[in-house]
């Protein structure tokens, strides 16, 4: 049994929509079909979060263990496995050395490459060792392409949609050019969607919209080494510092503020990665930052990368603040970077709908501004807001003490 949860198929160069829930819709299906063991194959960032999930919903008695190195051992005795589309390629011998009830991927538009190593390996080899398999996609054609369709739909079946070479027939248009053989438009489309509701459960911005408020929280969790977290937090009250959090009363301190830019440094690298995978789901992305070293980071990997990008930050001059705010305002760069203290008020940044709070702040009002640059009465889109936090740190703690008085706030003023 296969089920690919994903959205329309008409073409479009980027699908912003947003699945309510949908971990909680694929736990439920774990429960529904009395499944013990499970793989997940998810983007590296998220497999935390993932571990969060099964608690959240009841099923504290299960062995779960993520898998985060080729060199990790898989405890045999437990009962979910998670791992990322990276790490997947790397470890394929251990993991088919197991059965599992139900493969879980995540994000599976990952896949859209045959030619991919994680295709071959998730597709095929991990996809034999499992009685029921489950592929979860908001942008099921990332490029409003029918090429990027192949692996997941043929896979799910293979009788409507048959080899490679019938599908691009079918639908596919083929250029040729002097730089090779590339399949840039789609023909077709009605009888691919119809073929596909086989296999697929498609919810639609429209159908899902009074279900969801205009804007989404999300934590993502970061699952950083224990002995850097140990080094970076060094000898720090934390309970102390949450308790100032929760009073409202005045931390700030240089070594406090050193501790909170050693974190800052160590969720850099995975920020980077988080905004990378948020790129192929959107076309463009906001991201609020606290610490200069941070900005800083982000801005020269983008650069490296070629991944047109602005920036706002306490230095930037007041022209040069609008003129950024115009580039990508106007679709000319994908990455907007801001202090959240320098740029969490009077930006229009609607043309995002996705921000990422790679730190935030610790007084919720100011959170809630920096929301506010894209979620606005011009704003069109769902709205999602992602907080990058390291697990089982000083900045998860204090972030549950932030968000708790922000719900309070809300509730009480009815902001949102």
């Amino acid at each position: 049994m296969t089920r690919l949860f994903g959205f329309h198929l008409a073409p479009c160069k980027k699908s912003q929509h947003l699945i309510p829930q949908k971990n909680d819709k694929a736990i439920g299906l774990y429960k529904e079909l009395q499944c013990k063991t499970a793989l997940i194959v998810c983007p590296a960032s998220l497999r935390e979060n993932w571990r969060r999930e099964f608690i959240k919903w009841g099923f504290e008695n299960l062995k779960v263990q993520i898998l985060t190195s080729s060199s990790d051992i898989i405890d045999e005795t437990a009962d979910v496995l998670i791992t990322s589309f990276n790490l997947s390629i790397r470890i394929t011998e251990k993991l088919s050395k197991r059965s599992f009830d139900i493969l879980i991927v995540d994000e599976s538009h990952y896949l859209k490459s045959a030619s991919s190593h994680a295709a071959r390996v998730i597709l095929v080899l991990l996809w034999a060792k499992c009685r029921y398999r489950l592929l979860m996609t908001g942008t099921p054609l990332p490029n409003g392409r029918a090429v990027e369709a192949w692996t997941t739909f043929s896979r799910c079946n293979y009788e409507a949609f048959g080899s490679w070479d019938a599908f691009k027939t079918r639908y596919c248009v083929e250029e040729r050019t002097r730089y090779g053989t590339s399949y840039p438009y789609s023909k077709n489309l009605d009888e691919l969607k119809r073929l596909s509701q086989s296999f697929m459960v498609r919810r639609s911005k429209e159908e899902v919209l009074q279900q969801l408020p205009g804007l989404v929280r999300q934590n993502i969790y970061i699952s950083l080494p224990e002995f850097d977290v140990f080094n970076a937090e060094g000898d720090i009250d934390i309970e102390e510092i949450v308790r100032a959090v929760e009073n409202g009363l005045p931390i700030e301190s240089e070594h406090l503020s050193v501790v909170r830019r050693r974190l800052a440094m160590l969720k850099a690298p995975y920020i980077l990665e988080h905004i990378l995978e948020t790129l192929d789901e959107v076309e463009q992305v906001v991201v609020f930052v606290h610490h200069r070293d941070l900005y800083e980071f982000l801005v020269s990997k983008l650069n490296e990368l070629e991944i047109t990008n602005v920036g706002i930050n306490g230095l930037t001059h007041p022209e040069e603040r609008a003129h950024s705010v115009d580039i990508f305002q106007g679709g000319k760069a994908r990455v907007f970077i801001a202090s959240i203290k320098a740029a969490n008020t009077g930006l229009t940044l609607t043309k995002a709908s996705t921000l990422i709070m790679a730190e935030y702040d610790w007084v919720p009002s100011t959170n809630e501004q920096a929301e506010g640059r894209i979620f606005r009465v011009t704003q069109t889109d769902i709205c999602r807001v992602r907080y990058l936090v390291a697990a089982n740190s000083l900045d998860e703690k204090v972030l549950k003490v932030v968000q708790r008085k922000q719900r309070q706030i809300e509730k009480a003023v009815g902001t949102r």
